[in-house]
């Protein structure tokens, strides 16, 4: 589900960006495991 779309010409000295923010509902009884990218990972 999307939360949200933030864009405008000079929000960020560094240049345009937009940001887009997302919400999602993972079950309880998911596993989840850090890899290459992490060395943890949680809930």
């Amino acid at each position: 589900m999307e939360i949200g779309v933030w864009d405008a010409p000079d929000r960020d000295p560094r240049g345009r960006y937009a940001t887009v923010a997302y919400a999602a509902v993972v079950p309880a009884d998911t596993q989840i495991a850090a890899r290459d990218d992490a060395r943890t990972a949680g809930w």
